[in-house]
């Protein structure tokens, strides 16, 4: 009988040694799917990781070539804006100019034509350019009359000194 319970403890044990390694077999080969699940979730997290990052760079090229884009029709708009500037700068400045020097030409028209002319006005000048120390001298031989027998270049410095002379004193008149 001892036997026989034995015997039975013995198979009912097989059983059980049977039913654990059915358990450890599935254990093992839950394991193994599990390990094949983590390989494959990090294969899939690598992919996704590498799409997002791929799809992260594409994105940022696109801001970077957008950026460059706008900067460059910036920058054209500035050269635009800096060519008008230059042009009407330019333009002015040309104005300016041609306003001075009519104005100088009209300012010497009115001068020759206030002198009596080109040589009194010729006159004029020569005498304003004459050092102020320089001394003029003119010879009264009388009423009325000047001494008529002077070399010709003493005849134009007297000349030149009879218009400074009316000069002041039309500077004088002036000025009462």
């Amino acid at each position: 009988i001892q036997e026989g319970k034995i015997a039975d403890l013995e198979k009912e044990m097989k059983k059980e040694q049977q039913k654990t390694q059915q358990v450890k077999n599935k254990l093992v080969a839950l394991q193994e799917e599990v390990e094949r699940g983590k390989k494959n979730i990090e294969a899939e997290t690598r992919q996704l990781v590498e799409n997002i990052e791929t799809e992260t760079k594409k994105i940022v090229a696109e801001i970077e070539a957008e950026t460059q884009i706008k900067v460059a029709e910036i920058m054209k708009e500035v050269a635009k804006w800096e060519a008008k500037k230059e042009q009407l700068l330019g333009e002015a400045k040309a104005k300016v100019l041609e306003m001075i020097k009519t104005a100088e030409a009209d300012k010497l028209r009115q001068n020759i034509r206030a002198l009596g002319g080109a040589k009194a006005y010729t006159n004029y000048i020569f005498t304003q350019n004459l050092p102020p120390n320089f001394r003029v001298f003119i010879r009264y031989a009388g009423q009325g009359t000047f001494w008529t027998d002077l070399p010709k270049e003493l005849k134009i410095l007297e000349k030149a000194a009879a218009l400074k002379i009316l000069e002041g004193s039309y500077r004088k008149e002036q000025k009462e």
